[in-house]
């Protein structure tokens, strides 16, 4: 998840847009899946995010959603619409929040109802492995004691 990609058409600079982010504030990547969660029918949020070592940190948020992620390509697809358009009340309306913390990470991957997708060094990853209930997502991403 490092460097350049290229596509036939799209060329995005992931090491850019990850700087643009951090200065924002690492925040919003521990909020956005958190808001996700929340967004749909949960009774449970987990989430962990232990001290960093040696300039890392793996970021956990687990949920009990009885439906889970809906639809995994949502995690990786530009301007995709998204179910919650319609609702006022949900947060995650632009579809975009989850592609901006997988930008901030160095490797993530999401467990899901609908199947499992992984993002390294050398690409998206979809597997078939599914859990009951719920969404587990993981990510690797740089971060300081500051």
């Amino acid at each position: 998840m490092r460097g350049m990609k290229r596509d036939s058409w799209v060329q995005v600079d992931l090491d850019g847009l990850r700087e643009k982010l951090r200065r924002r504030g690492v925040r919003f990547a521990v909020y956005e899946p958190i808001q996700n969660a929340l967004d749909e029918d949960v009774t449970r949020v987990d989430v962990t995010l232990p001290r960093p070592e040696r300039g890392y940190t793996t970021l956990t948020v687990a949920d009990d959603s009885p439906v889970g992620f809906r639809d995994l390509a949502d995690a990786y697809t530009m301007f995709k619409r998204s179910y919650k358009e319609g609702e006022a009340a949900k947060r995650g309306i632009f579809n975009l929040g989850e592609k901006l913390v997988l930008a901030l990470c160095e490797e993530a991957a999401i467990e899901t109802t609908s199947g499992t997708v992984r993002f390294d060094s050398t690409g998206r990853h979809v597997g078939r492995k599914k859990r009951d209930r719920g969404s587990v997502f993981t990510g690797r991403m740089r971060l300081t004691i500051a």
